[in-house]
């Protein structure tokens, strides 16, 4: 659920009387979606990390080749 879909729904709900049991489960859907977007931004973070540092060491052995 892409965020323009999860504002259109939050309009909808905020409009509707919604039940609470349906209101428990949009609930646990936003949760959801939100601890995934979480979870794939950690793991994108971490190799982005990983490729700074693998960048690094390549640049450094250019330069020390460079060097020579």
């Amino acid at each position: 659920m892409g965020k323009a879909e999860m504002l259109r729904v939050l309009e909808e709900t905020q409009e509707a009387v919604v039940p609470p049991k349906k209101a428990v489960a949009w609930g646990c859907e936003v949760i959801k979606c939100l601890t995934r977007a979480q979870r794939e931004t950690s793991d994108t973070r971490q190799h982005f990390i990983k490729a700074m540092g693998h960048h690094a060491e390549l640049v450094a052995q250019f330069e020390e080749l460079k060097a020579r």
